[in-house]
């Protein structure tokens, strides 16, 4: 498993989705400000936007962590 650390959410952040651009993968996010809770792991295909976490507190400091050690690349919003 890989994580990677995030700049804290945006104010109205709402959710938290990812957008592989090759191949698909496991991930979740994991929150530091609630106790170190994370959400289930969600499959995101590949060129797809994913909503991994919902009703994600403003300025929520969190990191993706995924169910792989592959290098991947894409998107993230918040």
């Amino acid at each position: 498993m890989a994580a990677t650390r995030i700049p804290p959410a945006r104010k109205y952040c709402g959710d938290i989705n990812i957008k592989p651009e090759i191949g698909g993968v496991m991930v979740q996010a994991c929150f530091h400000n609630a106790g170190g809770y994370c959400s289930t792991y969600k499959w995101a295909p590949a060129g797809t936007w994913t909503a991994i976490a919902t009703n994600v507190k403003d300025y929520s400091d969190y990191y993706l962590v995924f169910d792989s050690k592959a290098s991947a690349s894409g998107y993230i919003a918040d």
